[in-house]
């Protein structure tokens, strides 16, 4: 029975086996004349063991941030716009930074770690992505990271890890993060006319959470925070230009496209 839940976990969950379903194969595949009550019994005992395994908090030490995307509207020149806000979270003191952009590609996590790690005055010495950020994937055993983001973290000397399939408890605390800052930053729609100023102002922001107790610890988020920033790297002397440099050829208009978007050169 083990076995075969184990598998339902590399299938579609609509696909997964239902005790019912598990009785039947045992009856037809392994002549096993358990009731279903107690095959059912199992099958629950065993699904709850798996979701609080799943759930359990892990152990992060100072220094240690995790990150991810959320998605929020904005009103932008009178117009209803949704756009992506990168979130980075540090568990161990339940603090987090936010910033918004068009999209959520190698580009936008540089250039919102970028201004993070100034912000903070330090670079965390691990980040923990999800395996579907725009910074790279992680196939087997192996990690392909963009060119640029290759480039942005040797720059900055800080180590990466992405979450493994089907534990989301990895990812957890900037998970919960990415909902608090929509929940509490972003309602109502704001309206923002320049997200350059915006975002500025939103770095600000996380002195409101940091005033107040840690969840379970018992302590003032500032204060475990403090702990988070004597634990990061020093910034680099010189600054990470983020920017992707690439040949395409214009048509008889000056103009040029970029992933799917056409502009006008201006000489």
């Amino acid at each position: 029975i083990i076995q075969w839940l184990s598998e339902d976990q590399k299938t579609w969950y609509k696909q997964h086996h239902t005790a019912k379903r598990i009785h039947d194969r045992l009856k037809s595949e392994e002549k096993c004349d358990a009731s279903y009550s107690v095959v059912q019994r199992f099958v629950k005992e065993y699904r709850a063991e798996e979701v609080s395994r799943a759930n359990q908090e892990l152990i992060w030490d100072p220094g240690t941030a995790q990150v991810d995307f959320g998605e929020a509207d904005f009103l932008e020149g009178g117009m209803l716009i949704r756009k992506k806000y990168l979130t980075v979270s540090f568990p161990h003191s339940n603090d987090s930074f936010s910033q918004v952009f068009g999209g959520e590609n190698a580009e936008c996590v540089c250039q919102g770690l970028k201004d993070i790690f100034q912000y903070i005055g330090g670079v965390p010495h691990l980040l923990i992505f999800d395996n579907a950020t725009g910074v790279g994937r992680k196939v087997g055993e192996s990690i392909r990271l963009a060119e640029l983001f290759s480039k942005f973290r040797a720059h900055y000397g800080f180590g990466i890890r992405f979450c493994n399939p089907d534990s989301g408890h990895e990812k957890g605390n900037v998970e919960k993060k990415v909902g608090y800052t929509r929940a509490n930053l972003f309602v109502p729609v704001p309206k923002v006319d320049d997200f350059g100023t915006y975002n500025i102002k939103l770095l600000d922001a996380h002195h409101i959470k940091a005033s107040e107790s840690h969840y379970k610890k018992g302590r003032l988020i500032r204060e475990l925070f403090e702990e988070d920033q004597t634990a990061l790297l020093s910034l680099p002397r010189l600054e990470f230009n983020v920017c992707r440099y690439e040949w395409v050829k214009a048509d008889g208009y000056g103009k040029v496209c970029l992933e799917g978007v056409c502009c006008r050169i201006k000489m």
